[in-house]
């Protein structure tokens, strides 16, 4: 058994670069630590402070430009009930209200979650339905605009390709 821990700096930079800005907290979550032993460890030489939502929050100092620079997200995308994305700990941030949290993040079974622009507009579950086929049933946070259907029904067509289905369909209830 080591007499300390190493390595955890390395692995909260890791946790930045892909779910950050977070804070000490948001980090502790995820790694599965206290925030009071993450904070022993916590990189701060080779971070930058930013404010989200009126928040401290910090991410490593080589992706501040990238964050600056960054184009706004113009998509429509079906993420999976496992998408790390999903699995950070500012859930708060990801889903402001409280309804939409327990509709994304259940005690067991989770949704997968609809993407749109960046934010999550709601959630989605697929039931194989036969043989090829695949059924998929969106429920929108609020009602979409046609132009995100759309592009929810050719998101869906790639959720049926990559699960081999040669036949899918699309519900979306009403938001």
């Amino acid at each position: 058994m080591p007499a300390a821990a190493a390595g955890t700096d390395a692995l909260v930079l890791a946790y930045l670069r892909l779910s950050g800005p977070a804070t000490p907290g948001d980090a502790a979550g995820f790694l599965g630590a206290s925030a009071t032993e993450l904070r022993r460890v916590w990189p701060a030489d080779a971070l930058a402070e930013v404010q989200v939502d009126g928040r401290r929050a910090w991410l490593p100092a080589d992706r501040l430009d990238a964050l600056r620079g960054a184009a706004p997200a113009r998509l429509v995308r079906l993420l999976p009930p496992g998408d790390p994305w999903l699995q950070a700990r500012d859930r708060a941030l990801l889903v402001p209200e409280k309804a939409h949290q327990r509709q994304v993040w259940r005690m067991l079974g989770n949704p997968g979650a609809l993407l749109v622009d960046g934010e999550v507009a709601g959630s989605w579950r697929a039931k194989q339905a036969g043989r090829g086929r695949l059924e998929l049933t969106v429920t929108p946070f609020h009602r979409l605009p046609a132009a995100v259907t759309r592009a929810l029904a050719a998101e869906a067509e790639t959720v049926g390709a990559a699960r081999g289905a040669a036949d899918v369909r699309l519900a979306v209830e009403a938001g």
